[in-house]
This record gives structure tokens, sequence and C-alpha cells, in this order.
């Protein structure tokens, strides 16, 4: 066992105690006073700080600001120990193997009666090295200022030691942004900050004694007082004056100054002392445990603070400076002090009878410490540094939302199973990863997530492919059916009609004229696979605008079906569309017109009766326009009435892609007299307008452009334009004014023709100069052009 008595330190590992066993002679103890931080085995410190950016795209989304505080931390992690180095016990070993001078060490029990020999020691073996038989301790880390959150947020590691050999111990931190920025910066400028204590005990032997204090309290007490060391220091007048009393040393003083004290220690392991041997070494050596030992108990006993607590201060004696030179001589005494044991008129009865058997071992404290920066080099401290950003994932990770996209209460679909599946290996770790799902979906509204830890690729990027599958549970007797699994990257997976080998079609009423059709028929047909839904009939109306049909393929991979839409007119007449071939799921139906025949038929003729000799006058124009396509079943006739010269009526019919566009026309005149003269049928010839009534067959435009007059010279240009077809009673006049105020305006002369090779007109320029001088009129002129430009 540890000998605590035989201690030594080898000069050149100055802070390690060596202690030797009281039986092995080769066998030593050392105990570091200083931590330090352990080693790898590649010899690299454990000691860790990783400084760390905080995700800021977990803090706050894109639209959102960073929410104040720390976006910066760091975790520190260090393991210490009071293990000495190779190195130094290396030194250690030479050190007492090469000593020629004897040291003191206590050999083995083996003379009679029990007695221990003392005599120099020659080590002849090998010498052994291990730590003390810990049996307790604490360990405190302090990084500055370990006090304030915003340096140090937390702690964790162990306060204890493992008590075991080099007595590891281990410690973390969690820094704030304050803290690692500080450590940085203090390493930088070469400074470390943060301590390690050690608060450590261990099993020691020490000789066996016996100690007896027999006496009588008061006769000790007033001995007490007396001996007590007191120091009184006064300053004054350039002098100094120091009072001083005396103090115990030794046990043989303790003995000589207390008379009333009976002090009896015995040592039964040691021989008689002989002077100037080893024994009489020892001797004093357990003189100075034995002496500790009755001081701590007289102190215990007599020297405690405050004696009475709350005694008055008349009877705690005289004044405390009695002896200061420089006093006054009349000046009152100072208040007393309850320590002061002088003249304490305090007495003390009973009688003392203390008694003490030391055994063999004892438990022996130490504080080892040291500096974070003595613990470890600055420089390795800062290679054992690192960064970390955090919005960089160290994994890669699948998470797919899944949703179905189906109609649970019109189809007859009662659930959907989805199965994903993910199986890569990666070729980084060759570590292989899998995961597996089920998902039930019973009403379409569900979203749910298939999530795994993906797989990497040689280069870090990830395998982000994944299988999925599917069942479809029906409401009848239909058997479930299966869906073939899918390889697929996507990041969002919709289940649909068409990824379950199902046809699902929503018809929807189009750009249907209403007041045409008054219903469409659509028959559905999958005939890739027969079965009771594989054909289906729904009508669609202006109160009924979507249906749907539904019908699974067994397993046929084409998605292909037919549909033939039949149009049922309001004249109770059926379009009937050839079928087609479609794989949409949203079919909207438009109606076949898609085009339309639109001709405009204005009203012409006398309705004032100002040009007929007896006064008779057209009231209106009874217009009746016929289509027909027969190709298509079509049949229409529309009837319009005019009732006043220009009046315009607009015939307009629906055309079927490739239908007829001919129709035919015919216009009856009804007089103020009640004469109806009824006209002959006239077929179309494509124009868009059409006169009727006392028509004209063609219209004349003539377009007036007066750009060309130089309104610097003339103020008011006007234009005289005059048509006449004396045959067919035509005339016609326009006076048109051009100032430099509506030189922009586009003026339009319009003739109603009844023979239309008639359209020479004439017109007469008179100019008005700014200038009377400049007045001119131009004589008459014709022209057929339907562009006059005037140039003056």
């Amino acid at each position: 066992m540890l000998n605590f008595y035989n201690h030594f330190i080898v000069p050149d590992v100055p802070d390690v105690t060596i202690f030797h066993d009281d039986q092995d002679p080769t066998l030593f103890y050392m105990l570091s006073a200083r931590p330090t931080v352990v080693r790898a085995e590649d010899d690299t410190p454990l000691f860790n700080m990783i400084a760390f950016a905080r995700d800021f795209k977990a803090l706050a989304t894109a639209s959102q600001e960073l929410p104040q505080g720390d976006l910066e931390g760091g975790l520190l992690d260090m393991t210490v120990s009071l293990e000495v180095s190779a190195a130094d016990q290396q030194k250690i070993r030479a050190f007492i193997q090469g000593q020629k001078a004897p040291f003191l060490r206590f050999r083995p029990m083996l003379m009679a009666k029990g007695l221990i020999s003392v005599a120099p020691l020659t080590v002849t073996k090998p010498i052994k090295l291990t730590y003390p038989t810990w049996v307790d301790g604490k360990v405190d880390f302090n990084i500055i200022p370990g006090d304030m959150p915003s340096f140090v947020k937390a702690r964790g590691g162990s306060d204890k030691p493992s008590l075991v050999q080099t007595n590891i111990a281990s410690y973390q931190a969690l820094l704030g942004q304050e803290g690692v920025r500080l450590l940085r910066f203090a390493l930088q400028k070469g400074v470390c900050p943060g301590t390690l204590a050690y608060d450590v005990s261990f099993v020691a032997r020490i000789p066996k004694m016996s100690i007896s204090i027999k006496g009588n309290a008061k006769d000790v007490y007033e001995e007490i007082k007396t001996h007590t060391t007191v120091r009184e220091t006064y300053s004054g007048g350039g002098k100094t004056s120091v009072y001083q009393f005396p103090a115990v040393n030794s046990l043989s003083e303790m003995r000589s100054m207390f008379a009333s004290l009976d002090i009896k220690m015995s040592f039964d392991d040691f021989r008689p002392d002989t002077a100037g041997s080893l024994e009489s070494e020892a001797t004093k050596k357990i003189e100075e445990v034995a002496l500790d030992i009755a001081l701590d108990y007289l102190k215990q006993r007599f020297c405690s603070p405050g004696f009475s607590p709350g005694l008055k201060a008349e009877k705690l004696g005289v004044d405390p400076l009695f002896h200061d030179p420089n006093k006054p001589a009349n000046a009152p005494p100072m208040p007393a002090n309850q320590l002061w044991l002088k003249d304490f008129k305090q007495e003390m009865e009973g009688e003392l009878d203390f008694n003490i058997t030391a055994q063999t071992t004892t438990t022996i404290r130490k504080f080892p410490n040291a500096g974070l920066d003595a613990a470890i080099p600055r420089a390795e401290i800062e290679k054992r540094i690192v960064e970390a950003d955090l919005s960089k994932p160290i994994f890669s990770f699948l998470d797919v939302p899944i949703r179905v996209n189906a109609d649970f209460e019109a189809d007859p679909i009662a659930q959907i199973k989805v199965f994903c599946a993910y199986d890569q290996t990666d070729e980084i770790t060759h570590v292989r990863k899998t995961e597996r799902q089920t998902f039930d979906f019973d009403t379409g509204t569900e979203k749910k997530f298939f999530r795994a830890v993906m797989a990497k690729r040689a280069d870090g990027s990830p395998k982000d492919s994944f299988s999925y599958s599917a069942q479809i549970v029906y409401k009848s007797s239909i058997p479930a059916q299966d869906v073939t699994p899918v390889e697929t990257t996507d990041r969002s997976l919709t289940i649909t009609y068409e990824k379950l080998s199902c046809v699902n079609v929503r018809a929807l009423w189009g750009a249907i004229p209403a007041d045409v059709v008054q219903s469409v028929t659509i028959a559905f047909t999958y005939p890739a696979f027969p079965s009771p839904t594989s054909t289906k009939e729904i009508i669609l109306s202006p109160t009924h605008t979507e249906d749907g049909w539904f019908t699974y393929t067994g397993g046929n991979k084409s998605l292909d079906y037919t549909y033939e839409t039949s149009f049922l007119l309001t004249s109770g007449k059926v379009i009937k569309m050839p079928p087609q071939t479609s794989q949409r799921d949203r079919l909207i139906i438009n109606a076949p017109f898609i085009d339309s025949l639109e001709v405009d038929f204005v009203a012409q003729g006398d309705f004032s009766g100002a040009g007929t000799p007896d006064g008779r006058r057209l009231t209106s124009v009874l217009v009746e326009v016929t289509y027909e396509d027969a190709a298509n079943h079509i049949a229409t006739s529309t009837r319009g009435t005019l009732s006043q010269s220009g009046e315009r009526w607009t015939f307009r019919q629906r055309l079927i892609d490739g239908g007829a566009r001919a129709y035919s026309y015919r216009a009856d005149l009804l007089y103020s007299d009640g004469t109806r003269v009824e006209g002959k049928s006239i077929p179309g010839d494509g124009r868009s307008l059409v006169f009727v009534g006392e028509t004209t067959t063609d219209i004349l435009d003539v377009t007036v452009v007066a750009s060309l007059i130089d309104f610097a010279v003339y103020r008011m240009v006007t234009v005289i334009l005059s048509y006449a077809d004396p045959a067919n009673s035509v005339t016609s006049r326009q006076i048109m004014n051009f100032t430099a105020a509506n030189l922009g305006e586009t003026r339009v002369w319009r003739i109603g023709l009844k023979d239309p090779a008639k359209t020479r007109y004439s017109y007469q320029i008179i100019a008005a100069g700014i200038d009377p001088a400049k007045n001119k009129a131009l004589p008459l002129a014709t022209s057929d052009n339907p562009v006059l430009i005037i140039e003056l």
C-alpha cells in the first residue's frame, strides 16, 4: 500500500509527487499536481471544439425575417486525467534507480513483535510505477465567464472522475455566440481561458499510533489564553511597535507549555529513538501528525469563534488595543473583540479526556489543478477547432407527400392501398438502406408521407429513386386489382387513375348554344377489357353540365377509350358525330358548330313618300332567309323586319365543320296603302351585306383626303360632291368643309348604287385663302376613284 510519509519529487518532473509502497520495494505511486488533456493512440489530444453556424433555413422561411438570438455557437468536448506522460515516467525510473543516498522507506513488518525495520533501500529490480488507489474525487471545469448564459449555455460530462488509474474525466459545454467568439479570439491572441481543478482522495498507510489527552478544562483554558499567538502592529511618529505572543510549534513544546495537559502517545510500529538514526527521523514525522491531531482537538474545544453568541460588549474585557503607545491617555476604551483571548474574562469548567488510536490506513486529500492552456498547448487547441455549417445536411432525406386523386363517392372504389419501398446501397459506406411503408386511403382527402434516409453515390450525391405500387379495393364483388410496381424519382406522388391502370373520365358541357342544342348524349366504350362497366352512356344538358364514367382495365396497359357524341337540337333533330378515341380524363364537350354564317340585310327605299307622285310610301321590308344542310340534317327558316331606310338586320346560322354555306332569301315590300309586293327567292352570293327593299345593288364609298392642303395659305377648303343615275332615279350630293382644326378627320361619302357599273361622280373644290387674293374656285371635275385626294 502507498506509504504517505515516504514521498519525494524528481527534479526534472516537478509537478509529480512520488510515493513508495510500504511492502514492495520496486513499486512507486505517482500523483500529478497538474491535470492534462488525454491523448489518443496517435498522440492527438482529446480536445475538440466545433464552431457552428445555425441552419438559418430552419429558423425562418424566405419570406420571414431571422429571429433575434444566436446564429453561431460552439460545442466544446475534452477528456482530462492525472496521467504522467511516458517521457516523465522514464525520468522517474532513471532517477530512482540512480539514487545513491538512501530514502526513508518502511519495510514490511518482518521483525519480531510486529516491528517495522527502517533501513536504506537499494533498488536492484526494475521500477514499477502506478497511480494511487482513489476513493473519492471531483472535477470542476470552468470556461470563463461560465456564469453568463450568453457565453456558456449548458454543461455536460462528469463532475466526478473515473477513480481508476489516471482518473479520467470528460467535459462538454454548449457555447453561446459570445462564448465561441471569445474563445476563438483569445486563442488567436495566445490566451486560453478556462481552468481544470481536481479534488481527489486516495488511500495511504500511516504508522499505527495512539494519542491520549487529559486535563482540567479551566486550567487548560487559562494556559491557552496565555500562549495564544497574537501579533499587534502599531505605527505612529515614524516608529513601528510590534507585540507577538508565543506559538506552539512541536509536540514537546505543547507538553512543556501546557502543564495542565497530560499528553501521551505510543507508536507501536517503531523502535525506540536513537539520536540521528532513521528511526528518529520517522518519529519526528509521526509527531507532526500527532501535533496536528492534538491542535485540532484543542482548537475545536477552546478556540472556536464566538463562545457565547450575543455577549454584551461590557463583558468582553479591556480595550484590545491596550498596548498601542500612540493611544491618548484619556481616550475611552475601544469596543472589544469576541475572538480576543488575552483579557477575556470567561471561564470553562470540566475535565478533558480525549483518546485516539490511528489505524494503519487513512484517506489523503489533494487538489491537482491547472489552467486550460497548461493542460494542452495553445497551438494544439487551435488545430482542434473545426467549423460546421449546419445549413448543409449530412444526410439526404427522402420526403415524398402522397395523395390519391380518386372519387371514392362516385366511383366503385372502397379503398386504395399504396406501397412504397426504398432499397439502395450506399457506395461510400457500403451499407444497404431500406424502408418500406404501406398507406391506406379511404376518402381521397388524405395526405401522407413516405420518408427514408437516402444512400449516396460515390460522388456523394443521393440515390433518390424509389418504387411504389398500389392495390384497388372495390365496393362490389370485383376482385381487388394490384398495380405493377413503378420506379420513380418524383418528389410529390399523386396516385391518379392513370397510375392505377383505371379509366376515369369527367365529361363537361362546354361551348354549346342552349338555344340550338337541347342535350348531348355521350356513349363511352373501353374495348380492351369487356366488363360490366366498360360501356356507359351519359347525358349532359344546360341543367346537368357534368357527369363521369369509370372502368378498370383488367391490367391492360392501354388506356385508350372511344366515345360517340349525339346532339339533340331544339328543333328535335339529332346530330351524330363520328366516334373518337382518347385518353383524356377530362372531356369538354363543345358544339360541333365551329363556324357560323352571318349576313347583314339593309333596308333601302322611300319610307317618307316624298319620291312618289301619289305620296305612297314604303312602310316595311319583310326578309325571310332559308338555310339547309341535308348532310347534317339541318334546315332553318329565319325572318326579319326592316322599318326604315338604312336599318340593319343580321342573319346568323351556326355551321357544322364542313357543312353547307349556301342560303336563299326573299324580301316582301309593304306600302302605306296596304299594297304588298312579294319578292322572289334569291340565292345568296356569299356577300355579307345585302340591300333589300327598293334596293340598290352596290355601295360606293368615296374617301376624301385633305392632308395635302396648305392651311398656312388657306383658311377653309370646301369640296362639293354629286352623283346622278337618271336611269335608275338615283341622285346624291355631299358638301365637305376642311379647316386646319379638322384636318385629321377621315371623311367618307357613301352612295347606294342600283347599277354597279355606274360609279362616276363629280366634284368641285372652292378654296378661301387667308389672303383674299388667294381665293379660288376650281372647275367642276369627275372621277370614279374611291379615294379623292385634295392638293392645294
